[in-house]
């Protein structure tokens, strides 16, 4: 699937507060599989708004961070001043500025970002700039909400039951097919996996960890409106009836509206 512009736009203030914080095991397990050292150089490639960029900046001399959505940067800037990090140089740019490199990095970082690149061809590129031991990590999150996922492990028969709900009204709202900015979502038929060992890259492994959650009303709504299928402009005009309906329909299954919810964090490690 092509990255375009469209995809997050006006996203960016639900994306940061709806958008589940990568947990420090996730960090933990990226510096153990690299043990960085204090000049090495990381790579944030769809940084959004710093999510890898902010937390990993103390183990790395330097941290380029790009992402092409120039309201993410802004607010990726702002974090970093507001956390007195000053080591992360953040650009609006994509996986198409890679040969534009001039610097030697020694692991390229992406949080949920990897499936809008060119998959095993992005990868060769980002090998030419890898440092001799340097590698990628590709970081993720598992969980009920994606309306267009198939059903998910809850931890519960209400947190199903909510996620069935939220799949009815986001496909009576949105349609069967999944937008994707201006054209339709189409997944890949290969495995991150599989496009690492075409990409050449060795040690590849996977590492998960599972933790439940509450999500609040607010929390599913902002969330949905921080994606780029269900995007508050998705709806169009009818985003005031979408919320309402939902609302609803949630607190009528749980008066307080409070889901426990499991979500499974994900790290694929590969080294060069």
């Amino acid at each position: 699937m092509k990255y375009d512009k469209s995809l997050f736009e006006n996203t960016t203030d639900y994306y940061d507060k709806h958008r589940l914080e990568y947990p420090q095991e996730v960090f933990s397990k990226i510096i153990e599989t690299f043990q960085p050292r204090k000049n090495d150089v990381l790579l944030d490639l769809g940084c959004g708004t710093g999510e890898l960029a902010l937390p990993l900046s103390q183990y790395f001399s330097k941290v380029v961070a790009w992402d092409p959505n120039s309201e993410m940067i802004g607010l990726a800037k702002r974090k970093a001043t507001e956390q007195s990090i000053d080591n992360v140089i953040f650009e609006q740019k994509s996986s198409d500025d890679l040969p534009s490199l001039t610097k030697k990095i020694r692991l390229c970082a992406m949080g949920q970002s990897f499936h809008w690149m060119d998959g095993t061809d992005t990868l060769i590129e980002i090998k030419q700039h890898l440092t001799n031991n340097g590698g990628v990590a590709i970081v993720g999150v598992k969980h009920g909400l994606n309306i267009y996922n198939s059903p998910f492990n809850e931890p519960n028969d209400i947190t199903a039951k909510r996620n069935q709900i939220v799949r009815e009204i986001g496909i009576k709202y949105l349609g069967e097919k999944r937008k994707a900015g201006t054209s339709t979502y189409t997944r890949g038929g290969k495995s991150f996996e599989d496009m690492l060992d075409e990409a050449a890259f060795t040690d590849i492994s996977e590492f998960t960890l599972d933790t439940t959650i509450k999500r609040t009303a607010d929390d599913v709504v902002g969330f949905i409106y921080s994606t780029s299928w269900g995007k508050k402009s998705q709806f169009g005009d009818k985003a005031e009836a979408f919320e309402r309906e939902l609302r609803e329909r949630l607190q009528t299954l749980k008066p307080d509206v409070i889901f426990d919810e499991k979500v499974t964090f994900w790290v694929l490690t590969a080294k060069c």
